[in-house]
């Protein structure tokens, strides 16, 4: 999996060609959206809204579709099964008081991170977003995709995550 790392003020160039499958998208796009967030910004709010539209034939475009949804689907609804699991268990041990709540919000903190980790290790997304401070860094799953953007965008495609 390789990354792209381009400045928000770039307009972003897309080969012509699916993102997925390399076939003609027809001049399909696929949006692609994401919100940009950090564990602290899960506390407080949701992070930068990022919206792409990216080439992809008619078949990929309802794929990627699903990808979009499906991860949102499966982390919140974990998160709330998972998390009122979690809290259900512990609520016979938990002191009462204002301490309870804060003890239950993190539980389902705790549940949250575990669906989105789950999430991560078992499903490889076609294109995921990450807003970073002034720059917007896409993560594509063909390596052959992110290195054609990266020379399209005067951008460097680099090994993501990091190879050490």
């Amino acid at each position: 999996m390789f990354a792209v790392r381009v400045r928000f003020d770039h307009l972003i160039v897309f080969p012509d060609r699916c993102v997925r499958c390399d076939g003609d998208p027809l001049g399909g796009t696929a949006e692609v959206w994401d919100d940009a967030t950090t564990w602290w910004s899960y506390l407080v709010f949701f992070g930068r809204f990022v919206t792409l539209r990216i080439p992809a034939c008619t078949h990929c475009q309802r794929r990627i579709f699903r990808e979009q949804w499906g991860k949102w689907i499966v982390i919140l609804g974990g998160m709330i099964v998972f998390g009122f699991l979690l809290v259900r268990l512990a609520w016979p041990l938990l002191p009462t008081g204002i301490l309870r709540l804060v003890i239950c919000f993190a539980l389902v903190y705790v549940a949250l991170a575990v669906c989105t980790f789950a999430w991560y290790m078992i499903v490889s997304r076609t294109v995921e977003l990450t807003a970073e401070k002034d720059a917007l860094r896409i993560e594509f799953r063909d390596d052959d995709y992110a290195l054609d953007v990266g020379i399209l965008n005067d951008a460097k495609a680099i090994p993501w995550p990091a190879e050490e």
